[in-house]
């Protein structure tokens, strides 16, 4: 577990299904209220308004703190960022309008992709890291550029934009090899303004499968989610049937 700071206050974050969440008990801290029960009646007020991804009950030891029943385990909500958003969002505390602020500043620069999301971006890389270039220091050059430690912490809504970083990162080492006699008669050969507009050419669809690269994935993804439900239905319909 790792903690974050909110307004003094230090919430303990749990790394569940790619996501950061926070308990209801350190939620209710930060929003001000002075019991958890607060906190529950809000939530149980506008539960409909809250998916799978924003709130779940767990079971967890770090909630017993009694000697008597150590090593017991009880059930706990907790929350992602974005719903803790939502749940500030119905909040009346003074400090809840500045909770919201600070949730979206972290939200971007805390919620980790899939490694399925970044498939895409990997590829990118694995295609910059050529001759005595690294892997990691490929994914160095991207992280530096995104000012994150690891490329799981770049947005999804950013992956996109990343690798066609890459390739234009690629396509500036090649242009950095401009001197070499290849180059040269080639210019000579079918002109600077023909070899610029083909180069050009060469970026834009780089670009273009870097985004169908991309689209691929997200289908496949959904795809799979489909045959999932179907799979879950055609099971329910052979339970009903017998």
């Amino acid at each position: 577990m790792n903690t974050l700071t909110f307004n003094g206050t230090t919430l303990t974050t749990i790394d569940k299904d790619d996501q950061v969440w926070l308990t209801s008990s350190d939620l209710a801290i930060a929003l001000g209220y002075k019991h958890i029960k607060s906190l529950n009646r809000i939530y149980n007020s506008n539960a409909d308004e809250f998916t799978e991804a924003m709130t779940k009950v767990i079971e967890s030891t770090e909630s017993v703190v009694s000697s008597k029943t150590k090593g017991l385990t009880a059930k706990i909500r907790i929350f992602s960022l974005r719903g803790c958003h939502l749940l500030a969002m119905f909040a009346r505390t003074d400090i809840a309008k500045a909770f919201r602020v600070w949730v979206l500043d972290i939200l971007e620069r805390e919620v980790k992709t899939t490694s399925h999301q970044r498939t895409p971006l990997r590829k990118a890389c694995d295609r910059l890291a050529v001759g005595n270039m690294l892997i990691s220091d490929a994914y160095k050059i991207v992280t530096n550029h995104y000012n994150v430690d690891h490329i799981d912490q770049i947005p999804e809504s950013k992956l996109p934009e990343a690798v066609a970083f890459v390739y234009d990162v690629i396509l500036a080492r090649q242009a950095s090899n401009a001197n070499n006699a290849k180059y040269i008669d080639d210019m000579h050969g079918i002109g600077s303004k023909k070899v610029e507009e083909t180069r050009h050419a060469i970026s834009v669809i780089q670009k273009a499968l870097a985004s169908l690269d991309c689209g691929i994935e997200v289908i496949r993804q959904n795809n799979e989610k489909q045959a999932s439900v179907f799979e879950s239905l055609k099971s329910q319909t052979a339970r009903v049937v017998k």
